[in-house]
């Protein structure tokens, strides 16, 4: 079913396609009523009432979401036996296609951490997380902005049963977990194998299980070990133990939650690198030439030249001693240190989001300037409606004082650091810095 510009479908005027899936197809539309554009997505026809049931349900659950991380589902129904829903239009592009440098997927993959933790918290897999379903906008200035999760629509209920329970595969091979290739039901840690592997391939290029087949990217995922992303970049090696825990075959063995894999993630990258090991060099062994005796007159010459270098390096430590040297004294160098294959030019370290509550203009995009200057990954920048705050501060969830002190620091005028307030809801997860001048 293909729809041209300018067709009416419903209330709503079809402005252009955005894209075609295995599911159905996505429009940009415009809502006539709210003066407003919006994504449609309509589903390939069916004439089976339990897809429809099931349709209806699994939409009603994405609207039930209520998350910055997750998209919001407006409307939804069946037309002709054509099931569609309309949800929040993003200007941006998704995870393959939008060219994140290490510290920003980093930043990213946090974000849609806390926003699958949401979900799994009310009982909803996702059971298609990719780089696909993943979209991320930037500000005008080019920082990341918007991250956001996509198809909760497909998602389901983890505690009903009976209405998803056709047995059909959903998802894309390259991120699936094993159990789900089995046959076994999805679990909130289904989402984290699959979050682990894009993860993987950000960060690489490719992810970790790949084939040329779908059968043989069927067997790595139920029996190849999980490969080291050291191989592919040597300066992460200190994430090879994080995604062996992520990708683990059982479920059990994984991280208890997306939040706790990307934490260890951080942390693994906030440690530095291991010093390379020493290199064993072999003595040479030089043959000793025969004795010959020496002549009297050589000894009696190395005997004056012996004396002659005594004198000189006395009167040099007398001269340094004294300190009336009119020569520059000059030492060797220190041997150089180790040092971490990755700065925080790299990836950093801790990530914020900056808020501005206060009357002045630009406040949040300044601070943000000086935040990146000082190595700390901005994930969003934005105004807040409520002008409560009158001094600048630094929120900080449970565990991350330190981080925060630090964020403070940074922050131009200083900020003070307190502890997350329950009712603050942006930025879920993260630092948040909320500046007034």
């Amino acid at each position: 079913m293909t729809m041209p510009p300018g067709t009416m479908f419903g209330d709503y005027r079809i402005v252009r396609r955005l894209g075609q899936g295995g599911m159905g197809a996505v429009y940009l539309v415009e809502n006539p009523q709210l003066g407003r554009y919006e994504a449609l997505k309509v589903i390939a026809p069916t004439a089976d009432a339990d897809f429809q049931t099931r349709f209806t349900q699994e939409a009603r659950t994405a609207a039930a979401l209520d998350h910055p991380g997750i998209i919001g589902v407006h409307h939804v129904g069946i037309a002709d036996g054509v099931p569609w829903f309309t949800m929040t239009y993003l200007d941006g592009a998704d995870l393959t296609h939008a060219g994140l440098s290490a510290a920003e997927s980093l930043g990213a993959v946090t974000r849609v951490a806390a926003a699958l933790d949401y979900a799994h918290g009310r009982g909803v897999v996702h059971r298609d997380v990719k780089p696909a379903n993943i979209v991320v906008t930037r500000t005008a200035g080019g920082m990341l902005d918007k991250v956001v999760v996509l198809d909760f629509g497909i998602a389901k209920l983890a505690d009903t049963a009976g209405v998803t329970a056709t047995g059909a595969f959903i998802g894309t091979l390259a991120y699936t977990a094993p159990e789900m290739l089995e046959g076994r039901p999805p679990s909130p840690r289904s989402d984290q194998y699959a979050l682990a592997c894009t993860a993987f391939e950000l960060l690489t290029g490719t992810p970790p299980f790949d084939g040329p087949t779908p059968v043989s990217i069927m067997s790595a995922h139920a029996s190849a070990p999980v490969p080291a992303i050291s191989a592919r970049r040597p300066d992460l090696a200190s994430l090879d133990p994080v995604f062996v825990r992520a990708l683990a075959k059982n479920p059990a063995e994984r991280f208890a939650s997306c939040t706790e894999f990307t934490d260890a993630l951080r942390t693994a990258i906030a440690r530095p690198a291991p010093p390379p090991p020493p290199t064993l060099v072999r003595p040479v062994v030089v043959p000793t030439p025969p004795r010959r005796r020496t002549p009297p007159a050589a000894i009696a010459a190395v005997a004056v030249v012996a004396a002659i270098l005594v004198i000189g390096v006395v009167v040099a430590v007398v001269k340094t001693v004294g300190g009336s040297s009119d020569e520059p004294v000059t030492t060797a160098a220190p041997p150089p240190t180790s040092t971490a294959t990755i700065t925080s030019s790299t990836v950093p370290t801790i990530s914020a989001c900056v808020y501005n509550a206060g009357v002045v203009t630009g406040a949040s995009a300044r601070a943000a300037r000086s935040l990146t200057g000082a190595g700390i990954d901005v994930l969003e920048t934005s105004n807040l409606q409520s002008r409560s705050v009158t001094e600048n501060v630094v929120f900080y969830p449970a565990g991350r004082e330190s981080e925060a002190r630090t964020v403070a620091a940074a922050v131009p005028g200083g900020a003070v650091a307190e502890p997350r307030p329950a009712a603050f809801t942006k930025c879920p997860g993260e630092i948040a810095v909320i500046v007034v001048d």
